[in-house]
């Protein structure tokens, strides 16, 4: 089903594709002290191993951790899912223009609408802008964030987006044009020494 005010998007009930919005993913919360969490596991494994009283193990200080609900849109290759070659759906995060811009400091409206129009020329590099699936009751726009992917597992997401219906997916070639987007944030390469302006 096509949804009446906005040309982006489409409503399915079946089926994952790149390009699909997932909302409220459990993703794995990975601590920033992981480095100290591995060697407190080896510890804790040779106290097992020599016999010495231990009240917890290294995987119950990883199972601490946690999971947070993170909303994700789809960045693997549709072909990939559909013919299933993959155990894993990479995911990128999405949340409103709104959220968005109140991460960041601004000295006036004018420098803030000035950001918001480099997002949308695609100026800012591992940031795309998508406009609102359903604009009648949440206008604001979406800002994908490709700078950090997530891997789930696929039975997950596919029992999860089962109870998503229908969901907003990216119609074509606004799709292509999401993967394009994703494919050349991946693909630039940083030259040492480039060809000087011509005077």
């Amino acid at each position: 089903m096509i949804y009446p005010a906005n040309s982006w998007w489409e409503l399915v009930e079946k089926g994952l594709s790149q390009g699909d919005l997932l909302p409220k993913c459990l993703v794995p919360i990975i601590p920033n002290n992981l480095d100290d969490i591995y060697i407190e596991q080896n510890n804790r494994s040779r106290e097992t191993a020599t016999g010495s009283s231990v009240t917890s193990t290294g995987n119950n200080l990883l199972s601490r951790q946690g999971v947070i609900p993170t909303d994700l849109i789809i960045v693997t290759q549709s072909c990939d899912i559909g013919n299933g070659k993959t155990s894993a759906i990479a995911l990128a995060q999405y949340i409103t223009l709104t959220e968005y811009q109140n991460l960041k400091t601004y000295n006036n409206e004018k420098e803030k609408t000035s950001d918001k129009n480099s997002i949308r020329n695609r100026r800012v590099e591992g940031i795309l802008m998508l406009p609102p699936p359903d604009p009648l009751t949440s206008p604001d726009y979406l800002i994908v964030n490709f700078r950090e992917i997530f891997s789930l597992p696929f039975n997950y997401i596919d029992k999860h987006s089962a109870t998503i219906k229908p969901r907003f997916t990216l119609k074509n070639p606004y799709k292509e044009y999401f993967s394009q987007t994703f494919g050349s944030y991946y693909m630039r390469v940083a030259l040492s020494d480039i060809i000087p302006p011509f005077k």
